[in-house]
């Protein structure tokens, strides 16, 4: 199950890697790609569940288009 908190982090992580610093876009960057390497399909809930939360549109929309890159068929 994935929690508020869980999905208020990556919400934090997403916004982190839109700022125009390339130290904190990039550790946010790693800290997304370690949650995705350990677990994928848990890293794809986390991009749904930040497109139903309360975040900026621009947040939101890295989540889609992370979670559509991020899908094979």
């Amino acid at each position: 199950m994935i929690s508020s908190d869980d999905i208020a982090i990556i919400g934090q992580l997403l916004s982190e890697i839109l700022q125009n610093d390339n130290t904190v876009r990039k550790a946010a960057e790693e800290k997304l790609a370690a949650a995705k390497s350990t677990d994928p399909d848990r890293y794809a809930c986390y991009m749904v569940s930040v497109l139903q939360a309360p975040f900026s549109v621009d947040v939101k929309s890295l989540a889609a288009v992370i979670l559509r890159r991020n899908i094979s068929i």
